[in-house]
């Protein structure tokens, strides 16, 4: 902070947050491939049914922490960027 770097590295950190953060569309899709049942496992159909609510209330990202933190980050991206 406060440095001559600062603005550059704030937009990268935004950047790569944007990249990071799981759209919902994405987890549902993910979530009911085949490549989503390896990975999850038995969770697999619960996870695909989790994201749905999300979507049908609203939500446009996933709710896991580090996505949560992500999305809480970026609803202020325009204040970090002065």
């Amino acid at each position: 902070l406060g440095t001559e770097k600062e603005k550059d590295q704030t937009i990268k950190f935004k950047k790569e947050l944007e990249k990071d953060i799981m759209p919902i569309e994405s987890l549902i899709s993910f979530a009911e491939s085949k490549e989503g049942a390896a990975y999850f496992g038995g969770d697999a159909a619960n996870i695909a049914a989790h994201a749905k609510e999300i979507k049908n209330n609203g939500g446009i990202y996933c709710d896991c922490p580090a996505c949560a933190a992500a999305a809480e980050i970026l609803k202020h991206k325009e204040e970090l960027l002065g």
